[in-house]
């Protein structure tokens, strides 16, 4: 429904809406409050606004976070009553809201309240049009974008939010690339999503629109991409230095805020910086509170930069690597004088393989889901530096799909891929950020893997730190060993036992000369006697071995 004013077109109407209820299960808890505002891109058109009785008494926990008691309801319509009105109120629309498609709107279904089909789900649409954001609820949108929203779950306050928060989004679309937009409405017309009219509405006001806008990709940072080039002979660092830096962190409020001066992290920090100047090798069991992080950090960052080298930190689990890349490094460059170059570097799946990517945006149709990632990821590459599926914060649908778009197993040269030849290729950009950093940040598997491979993954380093060295082990042992089971070696058994039955059927048809003919099938005969002669064996192995771990 076009809206008119004096014969002029306004645009589209939407309703923002939002529903209160009594719990989360739309098949059988009740609304208990309606909140809706009509409106159109130019302005607000009218809104609608009622408490619903529900005939049952609101849960306590619902009370306090809506603060709608049960003696507010009492003399409430029911919904009944209520629904015509709101009908009406909706019709011609298309609605808007915060995960309505997940929530309010098969509670309006679930009702039997009749409503538009088209639906801007703002919770959808953010996560598209700001993919590396990471949170997407309603008031972390609000915060984002500068929307007023200072009384939360009352039906027409989160509403009202909706409603600004599809403009701000309308002009944050309206930043990308228009080709950018005409590829996401094109991958999205054909799928089931009711939301999916906003990026064809967005397409199509760029079009009379002249602005600069941003570019599809963007370009590497060529700033810090030169290699490390080591001393010769290495120099030792006073271990005053790396003290003295610790120490000036007491007047950094700004970067530690609650700093606390700790004998342990000094006695750590000194002991750490002997074994670098040295060449020893050192094992601390710090426990929490020590501030083990900036104690070997600083003076692998002192030794580093007085060499022109590099030092691998190697971490267990995610968590921890990325609380260093992102906290403890940023905070000891803030310390460090002059520039200190780290980066993090992780396995081949992590990145986005460009190339591969081409090849899905070239494909015929793509399955809804596919159709949505893609869409992310298209606009994610005009924001990325590093092509890092962790910014995206995949949902187990699309983790699904990755593995088809990443760099794992991907032979790209600069035979094969202009990404390569460019220097766009984001696992090239990693490894170039790598050898030009001081302090590379890798977890346990990416470094056992680069020892595996001789050294290929991981640029080479002088010295290594290993944090959660207790789990190194059992990581060791997952790289490097196998598992095998009772029942793994009897499929294995059967598999070759049915060599000599699939064979002799395809010998039967096939045009092979009678010598070879006879030759396989007696290969397949022996395989077939080695297994009825084995299987006891694999038996006794078992026996054995089980009372060995016994």
């Amino acid at each position: 429904m076009l809206a008119c004013y004096d014969g002029v077109e306004l645009g589209p109407q939407y309703v923002a809406f939002d529903l209160e209820t009594t719990g989360l299960d739309y098949s059988r808890d009740s609304i208990i409050e309606i909140g809706a505002v009509r409106f159109t891109r130019d302005g607000i058109v009218g809104t609608y606004e009622t408490l619903v009785n529900p005939r049952r008494s609101v849960p306590p926990p619902v009370q306090t976070l809506c603060g709608i008691t049960d003696e507010m309801l009492k003399d409430a319509p029911p919904i009944e009553v209520v629904a015509a009105d709101f009908e009406m109120f909706m019709a011609g629309s298309i609605l808007v809201g915060h995960n309505i498609c997940g929530f309010d709107i098969p509670v309006l279904d679930a009702q039997g309240i009749r409503h538009p089909m088209e639906a801007y789900d703002t919770q959808r649409i953010a996560a598209l049009v700001l993919p590396a954001t990471g949170q997407y609820g309603l008031a972390d949108m609000a915060t984002h974008f500068g929307i007023e929203f200072p009384v939360h779950h009352r039906a027409l306050a989160d509403a009202e939010a909706s409603r600004a928060l599809l403009l701000s989004l309308f002009e944050r679309s309206l930043e990308l690339p228009s080709e950018v937009l005409g590829q996401i409405a094109q991958w999205l017309t054909p799928t089931a999503f009711p939301w999916r009219g906003f990026f064809r509405e967005a397409w199509e006001l760029s079009a009379g629109r002249t602005q600069t806008r941003r570019p599809m990709l963007r370009e590497p940072n060529g700033r810090d991409l030169r290699p490390l080039k080591p001393n010769t002979e290495e120099i030792p660092v006073p271990v005053d230095e790396p003290a003295c830096i610790l120490a000036s962190a007491a007047q950094r409020p700004d970067v530690f805020p609650e700093f606390d001066d700790r004998a342990e992290q000094k006695e750590m920090l000194e002991a750490v910086a002997e074994a670098l100047n040295n060449g020893q090798r050192l094992m601390v069991e710090a426990g929490t509170g020590v501030g083990k992080s900036m104690a070997y950090l600083i003076p692998a960052a002192c030794q580093a930069k007085a060499n022109s080298s590099r030092v691998v930190i190697s971490t267990s689990t995610i968590n921890l690597q990325e609380q260093l890349a992102k906290k403890d490094v940023p905070a000891l460059q803030a310390l460090m004088p002059g520039e200190l170059l780290a980066c993090q570097l992780k396995g081949r799946r992590n990145y986005l393989c460009l190339r591969r990517f081409e090849a899905l945006r070239a494909e015929a149709a793509l399955a809804d889901e596919e159709a949505y990632l893609a869409s992310r990821i298209l606009v994610w590459l005009g924001e990325t530096e590093t092509g890092d599926r962790a910014e995206l914060r995949l949902s187990p649908q699309e983790e699904m799909i990755w593995p088809r778009i990443s760099a794992d197993r991907a032979e790209c040269t600069s035979n094969n891929s202009p990404f390569v030849v460019d220097g766009t290729c984001f696992l090239l950009r990693a490894r170039k950020r790598a050898d030009a950093s001081h302090i590379v940040v890798v977890n346990h598997a990416l470094l056992l893997s680069d020892i595996g491979t001789g050294g290929r993954v991981v640029p080479p380093y002088q010295h290594v730190v290993i944090d959660e060295a207790h789990h190194l082990e059992d990581e060791a042992t997952r790289q490097f060993g196998f598992s095998c089971r009772g029942k793994d070696l009897d499929l294995l058994l059967d598999r070759c036992d049915g060599i000599a039955p699939a064979l002799d059927k395809a010998l039967r048809t096939a045009p092979v000369m009678l010598d070879a003919r006879q030759d396989m099938a007696s290969l397949a005969s022996s395989v077939r006697e080695a297994v009825r002669a084995g299987r006891p064996r694999v038996g006794e192995l078992l026996n054995a071995l089980s009372a060995f771990l016994s």
